[in-house]
């Protein structure tokens, strides 16, 4: 699976990640429950929350959780609004400025609170 993975870097994978996961064990816990006769709620499966819970922080568990319906394209689009941010940041450069921006912030700061010595 690691020769065949989405290099873009650790936030994004792990995006695309969870929507490949959260697609595929629903597909199995639907499936498995007609087979049983039996078709279990997704979003009780142990699996399933568990990848709700690394994609959505506490506000956004309290929305999913209060839909009655299109749960599963609520946390489809969910998923793809927080990969196509990153992915926006990657490209526009935006988190690559931040990072300079604190860093040159922190050197400043040093800066400014020394005295330049002379001889």
């Amino acid at each position: 699976m690691n020769e065949h993975r989405l290099f873009a870097g650790e936030l994004i994978y792990s995006y695309f990640y969870s929507y490949q996961r959260i697609i595929g064990r629903v597909s199995i816990v639907i499936k498995k429950g007609r087979v049983n006769k039996n078709v279990p709620l997704w979003w009780e499966d142990d699996i399933c929350k568990s990848v709700i819970s690394a994609v959505c922080n506490e506000n956004e568990k309290e929305a999913f959780n209060q839909l009655k319906f299109q749960r599963i394209n609520w946390l489809l689009n969910h998923i793809e609004k927080k990969f196509l941010s990153a992915a926006n940041q990657i490209i526009s450069g935006e988190s690559s400025i931040d990072k300079a921006f604190e860093q040159s912030a922190r050197i400043m700061q040093k800066y400014s609170n020394e005295e330049l010595r002379g001889k």
